[in-house]
């Protein structure tokens, strides 16, 4: 294996005071930890854990990709097809690593017998509370029987093991003949420091956590290595579209589909979410826990909602959640937050709470028709986005900039013309903090400021600077657009900036 180092990283914002060192394998493109972890071996799977422990909370409120399960659940009954013997799914499965159990509990809902291990307490509080199977053992100690199941899933587990190929083989000695493999893990192709691909690199990279980085080559070599000869790898998320590799594998070669529509498995993972939330939403109700779980589903499902345009419908999660957070008087003191910890901010405060102001502006702006508010929601969300960024384990790259930029937005149709531009300049310091996809709005929205305000000329020159371009002619010609009207001059510079 030809090896080099890649990056020192210092693992301190996550709780670890000291430096790890990565290096990278020249041929495959997959990132190592040379200084090591102490191997797992489960003795926290009797700590006292419960859903208020920071860990716990931040997980249930924030970090439980719930939707990314229903997805992968959608993605493994497509790639088994008929042979998985129902329309939704039946036989054995195995989800390895299950956390605190949603996986297991979505799947058991859709007639899978499913099973989850998972040797933090995690898994022994949320077999608790969602009532389904977690054993506490860890994978090559667990007393379960070679090839049982007919699908197996482990999201985000690979990269925390010292030797992946021998982590697959485990794993491929529990799938029955025909099943399915579904891996997840971070793609250490594009996690490689400032310059990486990835600006969230650094929460995918989880220095101090993450032992293995696997590249898409060498995930296909390691899978291929170990008896799965019809591999398909997906690559998703982040600010990249390629931060995680999804990895769907079987023993024999043309037993998965030719191709899967991702977007459609998308669409669907979303649907399902959402049913499931709402389900479990109603069932907490009626037995009276309006607890951390129940109010991390009401946030999810409200998230789901606006993001899918579906206003209306998001109005009665939001207002539920409202009322749970001021039953909860989670709002207090929000920004004494400043300096606080991790743990101290998560203890205090729902960790979906910058995210939930933000969603609050969207509501505001594009629905509700509350300007003024939609502002006020989006100035905090931008503050708490800021404290979370810094705390660490929050991803929250650019968000603070987004929501700024989106605070912006409100206040120009508040008419508030100066504030607006002065969100607008301050966004223009730094350019490159702002997420890609919003810069256009960036650059429509200080158009739009200056001409509302008259200010012909600055328009003209920022249009200039824009495309590079400062000869009179084209000088005046941006210049007419612009005092013909406001919507004419943005459909025009969008067309001049690619928006």
């Amino acid at each position: 294996m030809d090896l080099r180092v890649a990056m020192d990283v210092d693992a301190t914002p996550r709780g670890i005071p000291e430096t790890r060192r990565y290096v990278v394998c020249v041929r495959c493109g997959s990132l190592m930890d040379v200084v090591g972890i102490p191997r797992f071996t489960g003795k926290d799977a009797h700590a006292p854990l419960t859903d208020e422990t920071p860990s716990v909370k931040f997980y249930l409120e924030v970090g439980a990709g719930i939707e990314s399960f229903a997805t992968l659940l959608c993605l493994l009954e497509k790639a088994l097809g008929t042979r998985s013997g129902a329309p939704h799914g039946c036989g054995g499965l195995l989800d390895v690593g299950a956390g605190f159990g949603f996986m297991v509990s979505m799947a058991r809902a859709r007639g899978w017998q499913a099973v989850g291990l998972e040797p933090s307490g995690m898994g022994r509080v949320g077999s608790d509370i969602l009532d389904v199977p977690i054993l506490s053992d860890p994978l090559e100690c667990a007393r379960i029987p070679e090839g049982a199941f007919n699908a197996i899933v482990s999201c985000e587990v690979v990269e925390h093991v010292a030797n992946p190929g021998s982590f697959i083989a485990t794993l491929a000695r529990h799938l029955a003949p025909g099943g399915v493999l579904v891996l997840t893990t971070p793609n250490g192709e594009v996690i490689r420091g400032q310059a990486a691909t990835e600006r969230e690199w650094y929460e995918a990279l989880s220095p101090g956590d993450h032992l293995t980085l696997l590249s898409p080559l060498a995930m296909d070599l390691l899978l291929r290595a170990h008896g799965f000869d019809d591999v398909r790898l997906l690559l998703m998320g982040g600010t990249s579209g390629r931060k995680h590799i999804i990895a769907i594998a079987a023993r024999e070669h043309g037993s998965l589909p030719p191709a899967f529509e991702w977007d459609v498995v998308c669409q669907e993972g979303q649907q399902l979410a959402l049913g499931y939330l709402e389900e479990l939403t109603r069932r907490r109700e009626l037995a009276g826990h309006l607890d951390v779980l129940y109010g991390g589903a009401l946030f999810r499902m409200a998230r789901i909602l606006i993001h899918r345009g579906a206003y209306a419908d998001a109005a009665v999660p939001l207002r539920k959640l409202e009322a749970h957070l001021c039953r909860t008087q989670a709002l207090g003191g929000l920004m004494d937050a400043t300096n606080a910890s991790f743990d101290e901010y998560v203890s205090r405060y729902p960790a979906f709470i910058g995210e939930y102001y933000f969603l609050r502006g969207i509501y505001g702006l594009n629905y509700a028709g509350d300007y003024t508010e939609a502002a006020q929601s989006f100035g905090l969300a931008a503050t708490l986005c800021r404290i979370e960024h810094r705390v660490g384990h929050f991803p929250r790259v650019g968000w603070a900039e987004r929501a700024t930029l989106h605070q912006g937005l409100a206040l120009l149709r508040s008419g508030r013309y100066g504030d607006a531009l002065a969100l607008f300049d301050g966004l223009l310091k730094d350019p490159s903090r702002v997420p890609a996809e919003y810069l256009s709005a960036l650059y429509r929205g200080k158009v739009i400021a200056h001409a509302e305000l008259e200010q012909y000329e600055a328009a003209r020159d920022f249009l200039c600077s824009l495309i590079g371009d400062t000869r009179a002619g084209y000088r005046r010609r941006y210049l007419v657009p612009l005092r013909r009207g406001v919507r004419r001059a943005v459909r025009w510079v969008g067309l001049r900036v690619g928006g």
